[in-house]
This record gives structure tokens, C-alpha cells and sequence, in this order.
């Protein structure tokens, strides 16, 4: 939904469909093996057609300013037993702190929000070369028709909280919670 949420919102004159099943069998759809799937193009993750060797597949790779990711799209999240210490320790070594962060900051932004699973909301947490964190966030209607969006830098302490309950604030500020409670869940 938030995908096709964003191609509407650019692109009012194409039909969106939804098409099931995995990378080939979508991509077999697409090329007419199977089924009757009407359709010139097909949005599909760079990673799962990287992982098939279908990169020459590829005719655009939208970027984050064109199609901004699900909140924590990418992220691994590992968790354990809080009482147990060796796991504790040796799942801290997998950490990436820089990572933490950001899904920190986008996380902080989604609850905020107080979005359901067919809220069409999007947000995508950076870190700068200078090390200032950056979060963009969007709150969109199921056709795109209606939309707000937020893109807001850490202050001085850099904080992911309080980077993303700021941007959560201006997309609610803006109408962001009249949009998800107009979407049915």
C-alpha cells in the first residue's frame, strides 16, 4: 500500500495491481508465462532480484527521495532472554550502533503516529557525513491523493527520540492523523 500510495501520488494515470507469490513466479506473471496478468512494469526489491542474479532485470531503481522506504525496511532486529548475559554479550557484538540509531529514530516517529498495518506510512532515518542524523517521514491516503511530509535533521544532541517524536509531530501537525484514520484496518 505504501508503494502504491507514492506512484499514484506521481502518477494518478496508472493502474496499480497487486501481484502475489515470489520474485519468479511475479516475474513469470509479468512476462506472460502465467496467468493473465495485464501489466507493462512491476515494482520489486533490488535485493531479491540481486539475490536470483536478475540485476539485468532492473530498468529503474527508485530512490529514497522518489519511494521512501517502510519504517525499518533492512533492519535485522536479534533479541533474547533478558536474564541471560552470554547471549546478551554476544548479540551486542552483532550490534551496529549507527544502525540502532536510525531505526531508533524512525521507530520513535511511527509510534507517534499510532499508524495500523494498512497505514500507508513511510519514513527512512540517514546519518550524515558530519554525523547529524536526518529523517524523513510520510503519511500518505491509500490512492495518494493526500499526503504530508516531514524531513527534519538532528539538533545539536542528535537524539532519535527526539528526532523522531519531532517528525512525527509535524506530519500530525500537518494532517497525517486524519489520512491513517481514514484508511479502513
Amino acid at each position: 500500500m505504501r508503494r502504491k500510495a507514492q506512484i499514484l501520488k506521481v502518477r494518478r494515470d496508472l493502474n496499480v495491481i497487486r501481484v502475489r507469490g515470489a520474485v519468479g513466479t511475479r516475474l513469470e506473471k509479468l512476462d506472460g508465462k502465467m496467468g493473465d496478468l495485464q501489466a507493462e512494469a512491476m515494482v520489486l526489491a533490488r535485493a531479491g532480484l540481486e539475490r536470483l542474479g536478475l540485476e539485468d532485470r532492473i530498468r529503474h531503481e527508485f530512490t529514497s527521495h522518489e519511494m521512501l522506504p517502510a519504517v525499518g525496511a533492512g533492519v535485522l532486529a536479534l533479541e533474547c532472554r533478558r536474564d541471560d548475559g552470554p547471549v546478551a554479550t554476544l548479540l551486542e557484538r552483532l550490534n551496529d550502533p549507527k544502525t540502532q540509531t536510525e531505526a531508533t529514530a524512525e521507530r520513535v516517529m511511527l509510534h507517534g503516529l499510532r499508524g495500523h498495518c494498512n497505514s500507508p506510512i513511510a519514513g527512512h532515518c540517514t546519518t550524515e557525513p558530519d554525523g547529524q542524523l536526518s529523517l524523513r517521514g510520510m503519511v500518505f491516503s491509500r490512492d495518494g491523493s493526500k499526503f504530508v511530509h516531514a524531513h527534519i535533521w538532528g539538533e545539536i544532541l542528535n537524539d532519535p527520540g527526539t528526532l523522531g517524536a519531532r517528525v512525527s509531530a509535524e506530519l500530525l501537525r500537518q494532517g497525517a492523523r486524519d489520512i491513517i484514520e481514514g484508511i479502513p484496518h
